[in-house]
This record gives structure tokens, sequence and C-alpha cells, in this order.
């Protein structure tokens, strides 16, 4: 289904379809709930060291390492191209088979928006967060279609400039953690396009 959310026009969530885990399923941080990050007149977040993402754009399976996809126990993964045309990398679990996916998105649909401009819909779970200095937002999906073909979700994003944002998109056949490891992920993918400035 697609949703207007933080990443506007659609970039991820024209992909994904909504769940429900049951149970405790929120986005658990070690940071607080009530995190924020400096914004501009329009309370986008402003990113005071942009990071430029061009290589992982062309590449977007270049976003983990063989060691990193050992250690989340994910394939190597196959580049693909979400319904708004932004590049990502879909990868299989090897615990379950279900799909996750790295996806960038670029242009004014790209870039991470504050939380204030965001017209939350029902059914949404989010959490403001700060990963490693730059703007992130753990959304977590919940609604009454759980099923085998539509398992638990969460989508965590982080602002890497003003016109590039990556989400990590991690489904499980169980629930609760999904939140946990889309920023565990996304924190080796930050560092990792770090190490390519």
């Amino acid at each position: 289904m697609a949703r207007r959310h933080l990443f506007a026009a659609a970039l991820l969530i024209a992909t994904l379809a909504a769940c429900d885990s049951g149970g405790d399923s929120r986005p658990t941080t070690t940071t607080p709930a009530t995190a924020s990050f400096p914004t501009d007149g329009m309370r986008r977040p402003v990113i005071p060291n942009p990071l430029d993402a061009t290589a992982f754009l062309k590449k977007p399976c270049t976003s983990l390492t063989p060691d990193q996809h050992e250690k989340f126990k994910l394939d190597g993964g196959k580049v693909g191209e979400s319904a708004a045309g932004s590049p990502k990398c879909v990868y299989s679990h090897a615990g379950d088979g279900v799909v996750w996916e790295i996806v960038y998105g670029t242009g004014q649909g790209g870039r991470l928006h504050a939380p204030a401009e965001v017209r939350l819909q029902p059914g949404v779970r989010w959490v403001t967060e700060i990963l490693d200095n730059y703007p992130a937002i753990a959304e977590y999906y919940v609604d009454d279609s759980v099923s085998a073909e539509n398992p638990p979700r969460c989508v965590y994003m982080v602002g890497l400039n003003d016109e590039v944002a990556f989400g990590v998109v991690v489904r499980s056949a169980e629930g609760g953690q999904e939140c946990t490891v889309g920023r565990q992920i996304a924190t080796d993918v930050l560092s990792n396009i770090k190490k390519r400035q």
C-alpha cells in the first residue's frame, strides 16, 4: 500500500505491506524517544556534516560488506528499484527467507523530513533518534493483516545530506526485534558510507 511518510513521494512504502507483530512491537532505542536534531525553517533536519553517497546510489548492494552479510545472515543481495524509481538492494534472510531491503532516496523525495512535517497514519509507531550524529527515524507498521506473506516490519531511515537518505527495511516472521536489527544494520551502512568519503 502506498503511504506518505518520512521519505516523501512513497520512496519505501509503495513496495511494502503494513503489518502487526502482536506483543511488544514498539521500536526500542538506546536514545530517548524525544531525541531531536536541528531543523531548518521548514522543520527539515539540518545535517552539519553531509555525506556523499554517490557510490552507493550506483551500487546499493555494496552498502554492506561480505562479513556484514554473514553477521546478519543475509545473502549477497540483488539490485532493484523501488516504485518511486530509487535504487535499492534486496536481500534474503537465511533464518526465514524473509526479504529485507536497503533503499536510497534521492532529490526532494529522498530528504529525511522532521516528524512534525509528517502526516502520521493509524497503525504506525515512530521514534526519532540520532544515529552517530545523523538524524534517524524508526517506523514500525502495525495493523491486523499479519500473515506469512505479510510479516512484521520496521523501516529505519537515516538522513545523509539535503537530498539523500537511506532506509533499512527489516521483516520478521516472529516480530518484536525488527527496529533493533534495523538500527544495527543502519549503523553498519552509515559506517561504510563514512569510510568512502
